[in-house]
């Protein structure tokens, strides 16, 4: 077993520093490559050994750099070599004359709503800043101050604030459409107890350049012309800003519900609203719990903390018909398991392939069920989605596109992720059912996306690189 280097690679990539529920996404762009490189130096940057010993720690600091911004800073030229075509095109890449769209928007679903000309950063409104720096703050109590702490004037640092993303984590990790989070996570091979079903087992490398990933391969590593090992204990961040919009989402299940009668105890809305996650609101996947949130008659009373009951499961042995969880539901799409295929133990495997570390937080208040009239629901509030991989096209673009925004997942026709997906058409999704399917219709575009970048997250030596360059 390959050992990690933790004290090289930034803390994120270990741990999500969830004892750490205030964060801060700061969008920075270089005034000064001089003065910026010096203050990228003398950052309090937090590794991956530190990240171990959460008792001692209050701050995290971590940062990441977009291609436009290694050029502003003055690294590697115009064309680095080694660093992938996604991160140097962008997320969102200018159009080719005569283009409405393009490619990469098409496939990553920013179509319509989600338009990079709508978006608030990192798209393509006229007038939109790049960004060039993702400085990433994680504090127990205010993660503005910190970053006040950190950033500083512009003349002294080099860098100028294009905005900050303030971000929580919920005690109860319950994210805004109101389902508990964050339960099904992959685990690097080597860190933690994991699953007794090594189901959620993944290679250092699908995560961390340097090391081998699931096909036994190295993933190709980002070079520089004096620094051939710059890119060792680096990996790929995505950062998405998804608004979503509660009130849709919370009137689409009370409309779609009119006139059902409750059913096996549940009431027809919030069964419905676990079909479309694959889980109901506590956790409680329906492979395992199809018919009540709290108790089945196989695996008895549920924990969300107790993984054997919460995400050790498989589709094709358990439900490959999707009769309880259905075959397009948002967790099934997100992360298929062994389902894929005739093969299931080829599935799992290949799905492995295509493992996101997340790392998102939520973004505004929580929104009033009691008071559906209440002034804080009108208030913006969604998630900013973060991820890791150590390829961006094979993992985070063939998550959205092959799972996510594909009509035909699976076997299916013409849906999408019933919760997250662009919508075309009339939009629906297909729960199994028999004798007949049942069909849900004109579903609302519950999630938009406001805001995205690809950025490169270094090892700590190769910060100190970029640092030390002469522009």
């Amino acid at each position: 077993m390959e050992q990690v280097e933790w004290s090289d690679v930034q803390g994120i990539v270990r741990r999500g520093f969830g004892w750490l529920p205030q964060s801060a996404f700061v969008l920075l762009s270089v005034a000064d490559p001089a003065k910026a490189r010096h203050w990228l130096s003398r950052l309090p940057l937090t590794s991956g050994a530190d990240a171990g010993n959460r008792d001692a720690m209050t701050v995290a600091v971590n940062v990441a750099v977009t291609f436009a911004g290694l050029q502003a800073l003055g690294v590697g030229g115009t064309s680095p070599d080694g660093f992938s075509r996604e991160f140097c095109e962008g997320i969102a890449p200018p159009l080719h004359p005569g283009d409405q769209v393009s490619r990469r928007s098409s496939m990553l679903g920013d179509v319509g709503p989600n338009d990079p000309h709508g978006w608030r950063w990192g798209g393509l409104a006229t007038g939109t800043a790049p960004v060039h720096i993702l400085l990433l703050v994680f504090s127990a109590s205010d993660a503005s101050s910190d970053v006040d702490l950190l950033t500083g004037p512009e003349d002294q640092t080099g860098v100028a604030q294009i905005e900050r993303l303030l971000g929580w984590l919920p005690e109860d990790k319950t994210e805004h459409f109101g389902f508990r989070d964050g339960l099904s996570q992959p685990s690097i091979t080597g860190e933690g107890a994991g699953s007794p079903l090594h189901l959620h087992q993944t290679a250092t490398g699908e995560f961390l350049i340097g090391y081998r990933n699931e096909r036994g391969n190295l993933p190709v590593s980002p070079r520089l012309s004096h620094d051939p090992e710059f890119g060792r204990n680096g990996t790929y961040l995505v950062l998405r800003e998804l608004e979503q919009n509660v009130a849709a989402f919370e009137s689409w299940l009370d409309n779609a519900a009119t006139g059902h009668a409750p059913r096996a105890g549940m009431a027809y809305r919030e069964w419905l609203a676990a079909k479309m996650i694959g889980r109901w609101r506590n956790g409680a996947p329906l492979t395992r719990y199809p018919d009540h949130d709290q108790v089945s008659d196989d695996f008895g009373l549920f924990d969300a903390d107790d993984g054997t009951r919460s995400n050790d499961f498989f589709y094709h042995a358990e439900d490959r018909e999707g009769f309880r969880c259905p075959i397009g539901s948002h967790i099934r799409r997100a992360w298929p398991r062994d389902a894929l295929g005739s093969d299931p133990e080829r599935a799992l495997q290949q799905a492995r392939l295509h493992r996101l570390l997340r790392r998102g937080r939520l973004f505004g208040p929580l929104y009033d069920r009691d008071n559906r009239d209440a002034p804080v629901n009108a208030k913006r509030r969604g998630l900013y989605f973060a991820c890791m991989n150590a390829d961006i096209a094979s993992q985070f673009e063939s998550v959205q596109h092959n799972w996510i925004n594909n009509p035909k997942f699976s076997g299916l026709a013409d849906e999408r992720d019933p919760l997250i997906g662009e919508r075309a058409g009339d939009s629906c999704m297909t729960v199994q059912q028999s004798p007949v399917n049942l069909r849900l219709r004109q579903l609302d575009q519950f999630v938009v996306t406001c805001g995205g970048g690809y950025f490169f997250l270094p090892g700590l030596r190769a910060i100190q690189r970029i640092a030390a360059s002469n522009g």
